[in-house]
């Protein structure tokens, strides 16, 4: 092997196209085996495609009328690389009920280094634009300890620690003290 093998050339490099084409087909095959009666869509594909790609993919589905479009890549939020996120936003509804906004809000005006609202978080975290997610911070920890997702019908769901309740917040805000404190002793 030659020192000129090792050069990469013009000819070596993808087309930007056919990524573009399969990064697609991919955010496709994971929606197909998604609910579709959801307001608000996160699509994680295995591969991590360049910014000129992720840039047409909102492009695209902005041009067919989604609300709100966002295409990350993990490397891009600090994250494991590999990864290629999209977050598709049917409105700007807030399916939150008044009173949880208020309570959840207070947690995060009492804790500000421990929870946010996802399009809030000044962690980076790719996975939190949604105005109708908390993130939960805990020190120690490459990205978020947790993510909770409030859904229409009135569920919490936490993407990490499986929690799932209805028409309560206690546990929720449990955790946001428990990690508060936590936060606090870290050395």
């Amino acid at each position: 092997m030659t020192t000129m093998d090792l050069i990469v050339k013009p000819e070596d490099m993808g087309n930007s196209l056919n990524k573009l084409e399969e990064c697609l087909s991919k955010i496709k095959e994971r929606f197909d085996s998604q609910d579709q009666d959801q307001e608000y869509y996160h699509i994680a594909i295995v591969g991590e495609y360049n910014r000129k790609v992720c840039d047409e993919v909102e492009k695209l589905y902005t041009k067919v009328g989604w609300y709100k479009v966002k295409c990350s890549t993990s490397s891009e939020n600090g994250e494991r690389p590999g990864l290629t996120g999209l977050h598709l936003y049917k409105s700007d509804n807030d399916i939150l009920p008044p009173r949880w906004r208020e309570e959840i809000q207070a947690m995060m005006d009492k804790y500000p280094e421990t929870a946010w609202w996802g399009d809030k978080s000044p962690k980076g975290f790719w996975s939190t634009t949604s105005p109708n997610h908390v993130v939960v911070f805990e020190k120690g920890i490459k990205g978020p300890a947790e993510h909770f997702i409030f859904k229409e019908d009135g569920m919490v769901h936490g993407n990490y620690t499986g929690y799932k309740d209805k028409h309560t917040l206690q546990p929720f805000k449990d955790l946001i003290v428990k990690a508060a404190h936590h936060n606090l002793n870290w050395k």
